[in-house]
C-alpha cells in the first residue's frame, strides 16, 4: 500500500514572528530578574552600576564552566556565593555527569532547555526568522483481523515539504480487507541556517517555559533583605561588639 500526504496549506507566515517574539520575551524575562538581581546586591553595598556595567548583565547560559565564568558579568564583583551556586545548577553543562562519554557532551547540552532558548534568540536577533512547519511526526496503522504488517517505509523529510510518501506492506490484505492509515501531524520549527528542530513547537515552548518558572521561583529568595552576604571581618567584629 502507497500513501502520499499533500498539505494543502502550509502554517501562517504570521506565526514566525510571534514564535520570535515569545523567544524573545522567554530570553528578556531571564536578562531582567539577573539585571535586577545584581542591581539589588550592588546597592545593598552602597554600589551604583555604571551603564557600561548594566548594558553587559545578561543571564548567563554557557555550556561550559569557563564560558560560565567569562561571561557571568557582575556576579564576581557584585554577586554572592550562593547566587553563583544557584547559577551553575541552571546551566546546560550541569547535565555533564561521569557517564557522559566526550564526545557525547554536545548533544547532551543541546537538549538543555536553556541551550535551545540561547540558539534559538541568538538566531532569532542576528540572523533569520525561525519558520514554522507542519510535518507528519507519526501515524497509525488499523489491522482487520488476518492482516500483518510486514515493512514498513516513508521518504526523507525535509521542513517545508508539503507532500509526504509512504509505502507500507502487509500479508493477508485484500480489496474488502484493506489496513487504515492515520497520520498525526506536529508544528515544527527550523531556522534558515542552523539545524531543523524536530520536536513539537509546542512541547519545545512548554519545557521552555517550565524551566524559566523554576528559576524564577528559586532565585526569588535572593531578593530578601540580606540573604545571600557573606560576613566580612569589619562584620563579624561589628556583631561581637
Amino acid at each position: 500500500m502507497k500513501v502520499e500526504l499533500r498539505l494543502r496549506k502550509a502554517p501562517d507566515a504570521q506565526w514566525s514572528t510571534l514564535l520570535g517574539d515569545i523567544i524573545h520575551n522567554y530570553r528578556s524575562s531571564l536578562d531582567s530578574l539577573y539585571f535586577s538581581l545584581i542591581s539589588y546586591l550592588a546597592r545593598a553595598r552602597d554600589i551604583e552600576l555604571s551603564d557600561d556595567e548594566q548594558r553587559k548583565l545578561a543571564f548567563p547560559i554557557q555550556d561550559t564552566r569557563g564560558g560560565f565564568e567569562k561571561y557571568s558579568f557582575g556576579l564576581g564583583e557584585h554577586g554572592s556565593k550562593l547566587l553563583k551556586d544557584d547559577l551553575l545548577g541552571f546551566q546546560p553543562f550541569e547535565y555533564i555527569n561521569e557517564f557522559v562519554d566526550a564526545t557525547e557532551i554536545a548533544t547532551v547540552t543541546s537538549g538543555h532547555p536553556l541551550h535551545i532558548l540561547k540558539k534559538l534568540s541568538d538566531i532569532d536577533k542576528h540572523r533569520s526568522l525561525h519558520i514554522i512547519h507542519c510535518y507528519p511526526y507519526t501515524y497509525a496503522i488499523g489491522l482487520p483481523v488476518g492482516v500483518h504488517l510486514v515493512s514498513s517505509s516513508r521518504s526523507q523529510y525535509f521542513p517545508g515539504q508539503t507532500r509526504h510518501f509512504f509505502d507500507f506492506e502487509f500479508e493477508g490484505a485484500s480489496q474488502d480487507n484493506q489496513p487504515s492509515f492515520i497520520p498525526h501531524f506536529k508544528l515544527g520549527v527550523f531556522s534558515g541556517d542552523s539545524t531543523p528542530h524536530s520536536s513539537d513547537i509546542i512541547n519545545l515552548l512548554h519545557s521552555i517555559e517550565r524551566k524559566i518558572f523554576h528559576i524564577l521561583n528559586q532565585l526569588e529568595y535572593h531578593f530578601q533583605p540580606g540573604f545571600g552576604f557573606e560576613p566580612t571581618p569589619d562584620d563579624l567584629r561589628t556583631a561581637t561588639t
